[in-house]
């Protein structure tokens, strides 16, 4: 319960009483359409968990995460992983000796893009995210 309320205390100060009620429908609006594709199609599957034994898939909304109390969560939007595939493409692409550079991930989340990264020879791989919650469901 308590939960509950500190995430309707974040909506009201992030959006004001009258942007949430605007929030609130244009959101119940967007579930509802979600709902209907979701029915007519199924999601493709993403099988980088599967072949890698982690939890990195799966949207998280910041009001969901333990951080919704602090003052930058106003600033985030939600939790989604980057498409591995498209962080190799992304990464192969530099014209860099990863040897000699640290890579680093501002909001790595669930740590997908660290486990991408962590594949490349780079000298050094690091991770940083605000929600503890996050961060430990690797």
């Amino acid at each position: 319960m308590a939960r509950r309320i500190a995430q309707l205390r974040y909506a009201v100060r992030r959006h004001r009483p009258g942007g949430l009620i605007r929030l609130i429908t244009h959101n119940a609006a967007y579930h509802i359409r979600r709902l209907a594709r979701q029915n007519r199609r199924s999601a493709p599957f993403d099988g980088f968990d599967q072949e890698h034994g982690t939890d990195t898939a799966g949207n998280r909304s910041i009001a969901s995460l333990d951080v919704i109390e602090l003052p930058e969560a106003q600033y985030a939007v939600h939790y989604e992983p980057s498409s591995a595939e498209g962080v190799r493409r992304a990464l192969g692409k530099l014209a860099i000796d990863a040897a000699g550079f640290t890579f680093v991930d501002f909001g790595s989340g669930k740590g997908r893009v660290l486990l991408v990264a962590a594949s490349f020879p780079f000298k050094e791989v690091i991770g940083v995210e605000f929600s503890r919650e996050l961060h430990e469901m690797r």
